[in-house]
């Protein structure tokens, strides 16, 4: 860039333009199209060929990222930009809410990036940036320097659960210092004795749920009750009840501008098999020892699934150790002692709950509500991360200050490496026993070393004399730390891959309103993906009355949340059916108007028995025809015309039923004629609705019960958003959301 240019740039320009850039560079694997960036082809195995990566493992730990962000994503965007509410998805299972179930993220602005070539990879490096520039605002609010303000807006850009994760996990991550921010602007009013203060609370806490992960959210929102225990102490009696006000305005029009999503969420969830969620399962999942040298030395193991498949099961981000020593500087430091303490409270118990270490005190936030429900281990992460960086952050501006005496420093790192030393011998059992390879490619060795090098380098670029280079020489160890490790997970990803999206070309031409079924290629949720109706579904959540048609008439070996039809990281869950078992429920695949199967070539199936017809052969795809199967729409003594889903058209000589082969919910309404009918359930999931003789036409529509409250609701949170922003300009003293910290203790 020129220099003149960035002479006209104010250095908050400058800041956020060096976030872009150190996002842009922790993503050049994946934008100079070295490796294949698009989860589709691994996540449907709709693959004709391809390279393997570098790297041996996975880019990401959860598959998520293609069956669910991208699949449904895709499928979302697809209709709001065809001016439709993605309230429901025809193509998965036999129907099912689409924005209700959360981790589609169908109502998150950034979701519409999915309708792009590589849009996650866009879609990330969006909620990236923002996570950094809301990390940089924020630590200037509290009185940073703008080199430190940067470097911990970098190291929180590019964290390790942006790294480790592409799905709706990360959504909310950049929400988490946007909400601290307004618990900061929220404060600054209280003491200045200033109306409003509260709107980025409201926008941050809404945006959060809307970004599709509400576990995370809930997460997110324990840290900030800590940090707003420290701001509440630091407004005494004289301001607290302003703050109080302020908080619960906040919090209140935060829940007006969600209600159309969380009615839809309630109303589903009332009506779903949610298996793991409704059991105390998950609040007794937690990280086990062997996963603890990972949180700082996050490949020890090698690179993610490559080797130690257990260590991964249940982690969901790492600290480098550029920032564990720079957080243990930022502790001892003698500023912010109310911060440091809150966010030391909260990271002992949020690190006891993950690890359940020490028992006592990691059952503390487990009392809490629904926490029995939340994989609190592999969720909280970023609000881990977030902590720990403030504390690194807030070293910087002392190096830059000149604040740091040589004893402190040495003491840091000496424990770092006592630190370091305890993980690797924590992890050496487990290292021992991953073979040969793992031994050939030095993992283990080299990830010690390069965590011992890192903070031998910033120990000994901190003694520098002149104060702001110690300070920018640190903050470079800290980028560069953290863009390597990053970075390294997409040397897994495959090179040069080969989709093979023909049996999908086949089935557009010839499914119809019908749907098929998976044993292997085009894996769910792909069929929304390409407008395609599978009986297979993956998700957290799905209708009640479809998971008891799974169960009864399908397979009952397997979750019907996850009628995937192969094996995977949840083998334990589900099993791989068998080609006889697939044979002897042909009848309750029939009824579900499954009219075609997919099959590896690998794995054919008779066509000797069961009425299966070899219709199509792609290099990664058999299509067989089942003769038999029920027609989406059927009734007795009528001729039908399907009009797409929704609708259909009768001649009948007397009066009949129409029966509609999608998953029956609250919300759904019919028309006859343009006159509201009543819709009945029938054959276990499915749609009926009377009709009488002659030429008629019956539609259908679905949108959540009382989901008008909801759009009411929202009407008056913008309207109260508004007239706070138009108050704010009237008086813009009081809404800054940089510069001098306001009562900082």
């Amino acid at each position: 860039m020129p220099r003149t240019l960035t002479r006209r740039l104010t250095p908050d320009a400058r800041a956020v333009i060096a976030i872009f850039l150190a996002v842009v560079v922790a993503h050049a694997p994946y934008l100079l199209g070295s490796f294949e960036a698009n989860p589709m082809g691994p996540r449907s195995q709709l693959v004709s060929g391809s390279t393997p990566g570098v790297l041996s493992g996975l880019p990401t730990l959860d598959p998520n990222d293609g069956v669910i962000s991208q699949a449904l994503g895709h499928r979302a965007a697809l209709d709001l930009i065809h001016l439709h509410i993605p309230w429901w998805n025809p193509y998965g299972g036999t129907g099912t809410p689409l924005a209700g179930e959360m981790q589609s993220a169908a109502l998150f602005p950034p979701t519409l990036l999915t309708l792009l070539s590589n849009g996650q990879v866009y879609e990330h490096m969006l909620l990236e940036l923002l996570a950094g520039v809301a990390t940089y605002l924020l630590l200037r609010r509290i009185g940073l320097g703008r080199l430190a303000s940067t470097i911990g807006a970098v190291a929180y850009a590019l964290n390790g659960t942006f790294a480790w994760f592409a799905h709706a996990t990360v959504n909310p991550i950049p929400f988490l210092p946007l909400l601290l921010l307004g618990i900061e602007l929220a404060y600054g009013a209280a003491i200045r004795r200033q109306r409003g203060g509260w709107w980025l609370i409201a926008v941050a806490a809404a945006l959060s749920f809307y970004a599709g992960f509400p576990e995370v959210a809930y997460i997110d929102t324990l840290l900030a009750l800590c940090w707003l225990a420290w701001r509440a102490r630091c407004a005494g009696r004289a301001h607290l009840a302003a703050l109080a006000r302020k908080i619960a305005a906040g919090a209140g029009v935060a829940l007006l501008l969600a209600a159309p999503l969380l009615i839809a969420m309630l109303d589903f969830f009332g009506h779903a098999e949610i298996p793991l969620h409704s059991t105390s399962y998950f609040g007794s999942v937690h990280l086990p020892a062997q996963g603890l040298p990972q949180l700082l030395l996050p490949y020890v193991y090698g690179p993610i699934f490559a080797y130690a498949n257990q260590s991964w099961g249940n982690i969901g981000g790492y600290l480098t150790t550029s920032i564990l020593l720079l957080s243990l500087v930022g502790l001892s430091s003698r500023r912010l002692g109310g911060l440091r303490l809150a966010l030391v409270i909260w990271l002992v118990l949020a690190l006891s709950r993950t690890y359940d270490q020490p028992h006592l005190l990691g059952s503390v936030l487990g009392v809490l509500p629904g926490m029995s429900s939340i994989a609190f281990a592999r969720y909280t992460f970023a609000a881990l991360e977030l902590p720990v960086i403030v504390l690194s952050a807030i070293a910087v501006d002392d190096l830059a200050r000149s604040e740091v005496p040589v004893r402190r420093l040495a003491l840091c790192a000496t424990i770092a490496l006592a630190l370091i030393a305890a993980s690797a011998i924590g992890a050496g059992p487990l290292a021992g026993k991953l073979g040969s390879a793992f031994r050939h490619h030095h993992y283990f060795a080299a990830s010690v070393a390069w965590g011992v090098l890192v903070v031998v380098l910033a120990t000994l670029l901190a003694l520098l004399r002149r104060p702001p280079a110690r300070a920018l020489a640190v903050g470079l160890v800290i980028v560069v730390d953290g863009v390597l490790l990053f970075g390294l997970p997409q040397l897994s990803a495959p090179r040069n891959l080969r989709l093979d999206l023909a049996p999908v070309n086949f089935l557009q031409r010839h499914l119809g309103q019908s749907r098929f079924a998976t044993l292997g290629p085009l894996q769910p949720n792909y069929g929304a993906y390409f407008g395609v109706s599978s009986i297979n579904l993956s998700d957290g959540a799905v209708p009640r009355s479809y998971a008891h048609f799974v169960g009864a008439r399908l397979n009952p070996f397997v979750a019907p949340t996850l009628l995937v039809g192969r094996q995977g990281a949840a083998a334990l869950l589900f099993a791989l059916p068998s080609n006889a078992q697939v044979i002897s429920r042909l009848s309750g695949y029939r009824a579900a108007s499954v009219a075609y199967f997919l099959v590896a070539p690998s794995r054919p199936l008779p066509t000797s028995a069961g009425g299966f017809h070899l219709v199509f052969r792609s290099p990664s795809a058999l299509i067989y025809r089942l003769a038999g199967a029920a027609p989406y729409f059927s009734a007795a003594g009528c001729v039908v015309t399907p009009d797409g889903v929704d609708a259909a058209r009768l001649s009948c000589s007397h009066r009949s039923t129409l029966t509609r082969r999608e998953t029956y919910l609250p919300g759904w309404s019919a028309s006859v004629d343009g006159r509201a009918v009543s819709l009945r359930r029938t054959d276990g999931p499915f749609q009926s609705v009377a009709v009488g003789a002659g030429a008629h036409r019956v539609s259908f529509s679905y949108q959540p019960p009382h989901v008008v409250w909801g759009w009411l609701a929202l009407a008056l949170g913008c309207a109260s958003l508004a007239a706070s922003l138009l108050g704010r300009v009237r008086n813009p003293a009081g809404g800054g959301t940089s510069g001098a910290a306001v009562g900082v203790q």
